[in-house]
C-alpha cells in the first residue's frame, strides 16, 4: 500500500509518479531500545560520528528476519531544526537508495522513517 505523497513545490510536478511516493519501513526503528549499549543476545549501539545535519550509529541487530552483523543507523543531530524541507530531502534520499539498491556500487538501505536511516555498514 502506497503512503500519501509529499507535497510538491508550487509550480513543481513530478516526472514520474513514484518520484513522490515515500517508502517508509518505520517498524523497525520503533523496535530499538532507547539507551540500549548492550544486551545478553549481542545487540548493541554505539555512537560513530556526526555529519552536518545527522549523527551515525553502529547498530547490531536482526532486520526483517535476517542476521545483520552491523548496519549504520543515522538519525537527525538533536542540536539540528526539524523542518519539512529537510524531512522532503531525506525522503528524496531514501528513494534513490531503494531504487539504486541493486547495483554493487551503491550501499544498501534497509529501511527509512522520517529523519533516520538503516544503511549497509561498509
Amino acid at each position: 500500500e502506497e503512503l500519501p505523497s509529499m507535497k510538491i513545490r508550487e509550480g513543481c510536478s513530478p516526472a514520474k509518479a513514484w518520484h513522490s511516493y515515500t517508502p517508509l519501513n518505520c517498524n523497525n526503528f520503533h523496535e530499538i531500545e532507547a539507551g540500549l549499549l548492550s544486551s545478553e543476545d549481542g545487540n548493541f549501539i554505539k555512537f560513530l560520528d556526526h555529519g552536518g545535519r545527522r549523527d551515525a550509529w553502529v547498530y547490531k541487530r536482526e532486520l526483517q528476519g535476517e542476521q545483520t552483523d552491523r548496519v549504520i543507523l543515522k538519525t537527525l543531530r538533536w542540536d539540528k531544526p526539524y523542518g519539512e524541507r529537510y524531512f522532503d530531502n531525506q525522503r528524496g534520499d531514501a528513494l534513490v537508495s531503494e531504487r539504486l539498491m541493486g547495483s554493487p556500487h551503491v550501499i544498501d538501505t534497509f529501511g527509512f522513517c522520517g529523519m533516520s536511516t538503516f544503511n549497509e555498514f561498509a
